[in-house]
């Protein structure tokens, strides 16, 4: 794409994988966001819909996911929450 600027829809799609990795290195979330925003460009240049792209994509979870493995970056979410945000609920009610 001639333009660096993609349609709304692809912004918050690019910010929402920004937020799924936010506890890895910041190089290297700019490299991953970069790299799909290029592959969304490119999709869009082909004569892909806004919609064929992102569903070509997945899910921004799963891109974080893909990512992850393909670099080995630890899966650090529910580890760099504090101590208070990492209990989980229980069903139990107590008392």
């Amino acid at each position: 794409m001639t333009n660096d600027a993609l349609p709304e829809a692809a912004e918050a799609y690019l910010r929402a994988l920004g937020v799924e990795l936010s506890d890895a290195p910041p190089d290297t979330v700019r490299e991953i966001v970069e790299d799909v925003h290029a592959h969304i460009a490119d999709a869009l240049d082909s004569g892909r819909t806004m919609d064929q792209a992102l569903a070509g994509l997945g899910s921004p979870q799963a891109v974080a996911v893909q990512a992850r493995d393909e670099l080995a970056l630890p899966d650090g979410a529910l580890e760099q929450r504090p101590p208070a945000a990492r209990r989980r609920p229980t069903s139990s009610s107590g008392g």
